[in-house]
């Protein structure tokens, strides 16, 4: 049986900030879809900013790693804001 090949350096860190950017998109379709579930899109939302700040700190594509956490980071702050209309009515 043949060892197992090593992974070039920052291939796990590509995939936080990819990982990263696809929370922000799934935590906001889920939390604009269906109103039941806005808590499993907050999660996703801190997950993802999360995976993008370890991007950042250990990763190669720091662009996108940056991105990531400025879509998660937007989309909480969106969500509170839903929920301080949403408490003021």
């Amino acid at each position: 049986m043949a060892p197992l090949a090593s992974l070039p350096r920052g291939e796990w860190t590509l995939d936080s900030a990819t990982a990263s950017i696809g929370l922000s998109i799934a935590g906001a379709a889920v939390s604009l879809l269906n109103t039941r579930f806005f808590w499993i899109g907050v999660i996703a939302f801190v997950l993802g900013l999360i995976a993008g700040t370890v991007a950042l700190r250990k990763g190669v594509r720091r662009n996108a790693a940056a991105i990531g956490v400025l879509l998660n980071a937007a989309n909480l702050v969106f969500d509170a804001v839903l929920l301080i209309v949403a408490a003021t009515h």
